[in-house]
């Protein structure tokens, strides 16, 4: 079993044997404010529009400003849209200046199908706070492996 040792920003990686594997200098996103503009997102399944909307209700009240992804309510099959609708909403909202924060809408098989289309560049150059779980636990790898940013594992806006 490996197991993760933070200290100081820095994520040191050990396998079994407690040996070094690799060291990565954490990119901290600026904490989030009342006020300020969060992208809600979703990279795999699809979401019911009732329960998303209570999420919503509850950013708001917590003084955020809530902005839905351009194919939030696309369905494909099983999926919240296509591979390229999803991978293109999470960079739209990483790209996005007026976003300090994205939260995805609920979890779900799919998030797997985009990780390899992800540009680590943008998001490395656009650190944000990104909070998911369930699923969504992959892309929070891949936002700390790839990317080196500090990810949230947390509540989902949809479910």
């Amino acid at each position: 079993m490996s197991c993760v040792y933070f200290k100081r920003a820095t994520l040191y990686w050990f396998a079994d044997s407690f040996v070094i594997l690799k060291k990565i200098q954490m990119k901290y996103p600026k904490r989030l404010k009342r006020g300020d503009g969060v992208g809600v997102v979703a990279p795999a399944g699809p979401v019911d529009r009732k329960t998303l909307e209570k999420g919503l209700r509850t950013l708001r009240k917590m003084g955020f400003c809530p902005v839905l992804a351009e194919h939030i309510h696309e369905k494909d099959r099983y999926l919240a849209g296509t591979d390229a609708q999803r991978t293109k909403d999470l960079h739209d909202f990483f790209r996005n200046h007026e976003i300090k924060g994205i939260f995805c809408a609920r979890g779900g098989y799919g998030v797997n199908r985009v990780l390899s289309r992800l540009d680590s560049s943008i998001i490395r150059e656009n650190p944000k706070v990104f909070v998911g779980s369930s699923d969504i636990t992959l892309l929070i790898l891949f936002l700390v492996q790839q990317c080196s940013l500090v990810a949230f594992h947390g509540p989902m806006v949809g479910g």
